[in-house]
Parts: C-alpha cells; structure tokens; sequence
C-alpha cells in the first residue's frame, strides 16, 4: 500500500454493479405484447384518420386569431380562446367523433388534442417503417421529421418518398418510399 493512497480498490468489478443497476445487459427496449400494440396501433390510426381534420381546422382557426391580434399589436389570450370555442361549436355534431369527450373546446384541450395527433402520427411512422424515436421526432439529435420531408415523386402512381434521418446509416439522411399510412399522418 502507498503512502496516503485509499486502503481500498474503489471498483472492485464494475461489471458487476453495472449488472446491477442495469439488468438489462442486451441493451434492447423490452418488447411490448402484441394485444398492447395493436390498442396503440388502433388508437392512432382513429385520431389520424377521423380527428386529424377537426384538430387542423381549429388549429388553424387558432393561428388566424392570432395573427389577426399580432397585426393589432394585441397581446390577450381570451380572444384566441373565443375564436377556438366558436369554431368548435359551429362544427356539426358527427355521432362517435367527440374529441376527448369534451362540451366546449379550450386552448388546453386543443393543445392535448395536438399533441395527441403528433403522438399518433409518430406512433405510425415508427410502426409502419420500422424507425426509431429519435429519427422521427428529434429526441436528443437536431432533426426529426419536418416541414417538406414529405415528397410526391409521381402523382399518377401515388409516390411518395420521406426524407428521413437514419440513425444508423453512412449517409445519415435517407430518402425512401413512404406508404399512404404514414404519409397521410406525416
């Protein structure tokens, strides 16, 4: 033993606290059950195809707001709030597609509902085509998918190709077919 050294060894087998800590030593996310992946799976299909167009037009409606008090230099929240519980209001009741099982739409409840989309549409993306997290929503790297990464090829024969980060890849983006589920949730 040296002179004013610990009179231990710190790590004896980091292996074995590594094990420890982190039981999984594959280094791959549990797999979930199929019954789990088809609810997920179901769940985002019904928001992409039947709420998607009631969530954008209130979203939009949202935006419009806004500009129009950004345009007067007005700074006030509760118009936009007005603008959104109209817009929703004046929709025509459709018998099963109450959005969150909401009476009136507030900003916070169309927030929820954005967020859900996104969710749903990411949920698919990463089903359908086998991709990472953060390939498409940019989880600890400075890209996901965005604005244009959606391209009509052909129209005649519905081709559409997504350009997309790839974790693993040389290229790092990569272009590929992309199919109606994934581009109509893109």
């Amino acid at each position: 033993l040296e002179l004013g050294a610990i009179p231990f060894v710190p790590f004896t087998d980091i292996r074995k606290l590594k094990d420890a800590a982190f039981p999984n030593t594959s280094g791959r996310t549990k797999n979930i059950s199929i019954d789990d992946a088809l609810k997920i799976c179901g769940e985002a299909l019904r928001w992409v195809t039947n709420h998607k167009p009631t969530v954008i037009y209130l979203a939009e409606k949202a935006r419009t707001e806004l500009g129009l008090l950004a345009s007067r230099g007005i700074q006030n929240e509760s118009s936009v709030s007005k603008a959104v519980r109209e817009a929703y209001s004046a929709l025509p009741p459709i018998p099963g597609l109450d959005i969150l099982g909401v009476e009136e739409m507030t900003l916070s409840n169309l927030t929820r509902c954005i967020y859900t989309l996104q969710c749903a549409s990411m949920c698919l993306t990463a089903v359908t085509h086998g991709r990472r997290r953060n390939e498409i929503i940019g989880a600890n790297v400075p890209y996901g998918l965005y604005f244009g990464c959606l391209q009509e090829i052909d129209a005649l024969i519905e081709d559409w190709r997504l350009d997309i980060y790839v974790e693993k890849s040389a290229r790092k983006y990569v272009s590929f077919w992309c199919n109606d589920i994934v581009r109509i949730a893109v």
